[in-house]
């Protein structure tokens, strides 16, 4: 009989605690969910920006490979057949002679401009690399 007065008298006090332990609660599961949602949101920026690195890179490698003469910007047309590129994703090249401006320097050394574009998380991104080939004798 003694356990259920002691009850009845805490009532309020239990109602009390269980509506703390919900906002309590209710705190934890926000904080919680915003942090997972930003760690989802950078995984998911690095993994695109992973792609365009990916893209650029093999680009990049097999221009290393091909003569002098055949870097030309013609290559763009075929780009993304080549390198079977992402509909997400625009890659562009831009390929200048370093003696554009002067014809008295010989023609040995091409400056080459990779552009990716993508839809990124937050928007529209840019990754551009600039690499310069080099006439070999």
């Amino acid at each position: 009989m003694n356990l259920i007065k002691k009850m009845k008298s805490n009532r309020a006090s239990t109602v009390l605690d269980v509506v703390t332990g919900m906002i309590i609660l209710t705190l934890f599961i926000g904080i919680l969910t915003t942090t997972f949602y930003q760690i989802y949101k950078y995984n998911m920026a690095i993994r695109l920006n992973a792609v365009a690195v990916n893209y650029t890179i093999k680009i990049l490698e097999d221009i290393d490979k091909m003569p002098y003469e055949e870097v030309i910007n013609e290559l763009n047309n075929s780009l993304k057949e080549s390198y079977n590129i992402d509909d997400n994703y625009k890659v562009s090249l831009d390929i200048q002679n370093y003696n554009k401006d002067d014809a008295s320097k010989e023609d040995i050394i091409k400056i080459v401009t990779i552009t990716t574009n993508y839809n990124g998380v937050d928007g529209q991104e840019q990754y551009t690399v600039r690499k310069l080939k080099i006439k070999e004798r």
